[in-house]
């Protein structure tokens, strides 16, 4: 509490020093490694501040750390939370994943509309794996119509980036 007091009274005074955009994605980029080499401790404290400072690609990892459970507990419903921060500021990976968790109801009540939603416009942005994923609804009939034509072309469009499971 005495931390955020000073906080708030540097901001009021203009004394408050900022970090550039740079200085943060370069920390972020920091906390990507150590969550990659698995020192989950150090990258879920780290996230967790740049995500409540707004960065979309923390708040997609925090996500991704509630999701499978590394460094905190399984939690579906934080890491919908997560992932829908990110994805409302466009972040395709966390739109996919976002799009996962209603087409299989974890953290969220299961719903195909809202997740081909979700998936359609990660793979809008070109991410190959949300484009693979909407080719298996658009083939499955699931939140959409079926259309063989138009889950081919989602296919090919994901397998065009070497995602090998679009690849067959």
């Amino acid at each position: 509490k005495k931390d955020e007091n000073i906080a708030y009274k540097q901001y009021e005074e203009g004394t408050a020093v900022m970090s550039s955009q740079e200085e943060i994605d370069s920390r972020v980029r920091c906390l990507i490694w150590c969550y990659n080499t698995r020192r989950h401790e150090s990258a879920f404290e780290g996230f967790s501040e740049y995500a409540k400072m707004g960065n979309a690609t923390a708040q997609y990892y925090l996500g991704e750390m509630y999701s499978y459970g590394r460094g905190v507990f399984r939690d579906y419903a934080k890491a919908v939370e997560w992932y829908r921060r990110a994805a409302e500021q466009g972040y395709a990976r966390a739109q996919s994943n976002l799009g996962v968790c209603y087409a299989k109801g974890y953290g969220v009540v299961q719903c195909y509309e809202e997740a081909v939603g979700w998936i359609r416009k990660s793979a809008n942005q070109g991410y190959a794996k949300a484009q693979g994923l909407l080719g298996v609804c658009y083939q499955k009939g699931k939140g959409v119509d079926p259309d063989d034509v138009e889950a081919v072309e989602w296919y090919r469009k994901s397998a065009r980036q070497g995602n090998s499971t679009s690849q067959w």
